[in-house]
């Protein structure tokens, strides 16, 4: 009986991901941490968002610096509210595979305009990432704004994935 049941929690914990994108088993995770006390946040369920409308423009700012920014929507599609993920943004450049890679957070559009200082655009991007929301409701979607910089010349293709 033991053997068992340490079977069926390794299997659990195995495929936890999988298993707590289901409303049901994390309604009652939930509940079970709440009932016994323990303050553990649930995992992203990664399979329930997904980033639509993805947008990238080059904007070179007043000292000349060139930065890239990538703009679209985040939607959480399950039932249940959860926190934002990281979003990993990857350029490709042809004949070279991945040549930039990083992994962000979003922040809340703003407008980025060419008479712009780094600095400027720094504190702006600081209160962007501060002010997107810390969890996305039950079908709730977000605008989002990214901003890359030192993206290699020449990349003309990104890939944007959901990370935890």
């Amino acid at each position: 009986m033991l053997l068992v049941a340490g079977l069926a929690l390794e299997l659990g914990y195995a495929f936890r991901t999988q298993l707590l994108a289901q409303p049901w088993v994390r309604a009652t995770t939930q509940k079970g941490l709440e009932v016994a006390g323990v303050d553990w946040k649930l995992p992203v369920a990664l399979s329930r968002y997904r980033v639509e409308g993805v947008q990238a423009r080059l904007v070179t700012l007043a000292s000349g610096r060139r930065v890239t920014l990538m703009e679209g929507l985040l939607i959480n599609s399950a039932s249940f509210a959860q926190p934002s993920p990281r979003l990993e943004l990857r350029a490709d450049t042809p004949g070279s595979g991945v040549r930039y890679r990083r992994i962000k957070a979003p922040g809340e559009p703003f407008a980025v305009t060419g008479d712009m200082d780094a600095e400027q655009l720094r504190r702006r991007w600081e209160g962007a990432r501060a002010a997107f929301p810390q969890r996305l409701g039950p079908g709730q979607s977000e605008p989002f704004v990214v901003v890359l910089a030192d993206v290699p010349p020449g990349s003309r293709r990104f890939r944007v994935e959901l990370a935890r």
